[in-house]
């Protein structure tokens, strides 16, 4: 009797094992669709408006009246970027778009510089090389 109820205790625990399988990955992917659709992906592209601002206040000594001033520019930025993305085919002219998000921070920039001190601004000039240094190699690719 016994050699007759291993194959059975086998199937019947190989069962379970699958049932606990299905049920665990369905649980898996309910839970990836509930967190996807609590934190939509809104196509955001680009540094967040409000941390660069806060990044260039602790960087250049903002005063309250100069961050009030950068931050609808930042803001603006922002916008011309996420309508640039939006408006270009995912498979768009790449050199066109590099020389439209180029003339985009351009113009930003000399924004921002308009504001500044004379000593800000150089500040100002050395953090863009700064950071436009740390993507260059992240173009190439």
């Amino acid at each position: 009797m016994r050699s007759d109820q291993a194959p059975v205790q086998i199937q019947s625990a190989s069962r379970a094992i699958i049932q606990i399988m299905l049920i665990t990955l369905a649980i898996c992917l309910i839970s990836t669709i509930l967190v996807a659709k609590a934190f939509p992906f809104e196509g955001r592209r680009g540094p967040d408006p409000e941390k660069m601002l806060s990044h260039l206040t602790q960087e250049l000594a903002l005063s309250d009246d100069q961050a009030n001033q950068i931050r609808p520019i930042l803001e603006a930025q922002a916008e011309k970027r996420q309508k640039l993305f939006s408006e270009s085919p995912s498979g768009g002219d790449r050199r066109a778009m590099r020389e439209q998000m180029r003339a985009i921070h351009e113009e930003t920039d000399k924004q921002i510089e308009s504001i500044l001190t004379p000593e800000q601004v150089e500040q100002f000039q050395e953090l863009r090389k700064k950071m436009r240094g740390k993507k260059r190699p992240m173009q190439n690719g």
